[in-house]
């Protein structure tokens, strides 16, 4: 259920290639730290509006080469406005900005941690399966992380994530950073090994 969790069940191809890794570079980390928390902050804010449409202007367009912006948006709108399932976000933070910046190919790299609650009402068919998601969803996020009331049919549960951050053109745009094999595969594509390894980006 993670924002973008969904999308390396839908890739099967490669895209991009190898970049030329620059040295890490700490100047100016205080104006980049600044941009990217203000973008964040909108990001997390358009998606607790529910507007999943301008969320994905925050997201790094290379990947709508991989899953064209129209299938995004409906699997945003599958996951989020489901008949059986109400999800809504809120209290997004961001945690940590990386003081680790990466330059490649006039592009600037880092890495963002970030949190947010997760609030979900489950209805129609899907009342009777909140006891056996608890598991799941303790499995996926700990357990103390998760709190379900069965009486209201609701889940609360509290996400630590990270993203990892691109400036491609002058703006900053997000990258889920995922430890499932086939979303590396995505990232290694649109960003590069290299530079996943100078950010300290690891494999499971």
């Amino acid at each position: 259920m993670r924002i973008l969790l969904t999308l390396y069940l839908l890739v099967f191809i490669s895209c991009g290639g190898n970049k030329k890794v620059a040295t890490a570079t700490a100047s100016p980390q205080v104006k980049y730290e600044a941009e990217i928390r203000e973008k964040l902050n909108l990001y997390n804010q358009k998606m607790a509006e529910g507007d999943y449409i301008a969320s994905l202007d925050f997201v790094y367009p290379k990947l709508f080469e991989i899953v064209p912006k129209e299938t995004m948006v409906g699997l945003f709108k599958q996951t989020f406005d489901s008949e059986d399932m109400k999800i809504t976000i809120s209290d997004s933070k961001v945690l940590k900005v990386h003081d680790n910046y990466i330059e490649a190919d006039n592009n600037i790299y880092t890495l963002v941690d970030y949190s947010f609650d997760m609030n979900m009402k489950l209805t129609g068919e899907m009342v009777d399966a909140g006891e056996f998601m608890i598991g799941l969803f303790e499995t996926e996020y700990g357990k103390e992380n998760v709190i379900y009331d069965k009486e209201k049919n609701t889940f609360n549960i509290k996400t630590e994530n990270q993203m990892i951050v691109i400036k491609e053109n002058g703006e900053w745009y997000f990258l889920e950073n995922k430890k499932e094999p086939a979303y590396q595969y995505i990232l290694e594509r649109l960003v590069g090994e290299d530079i996943l390894k100078k950010l300290g980006v690891k494999k499971t």
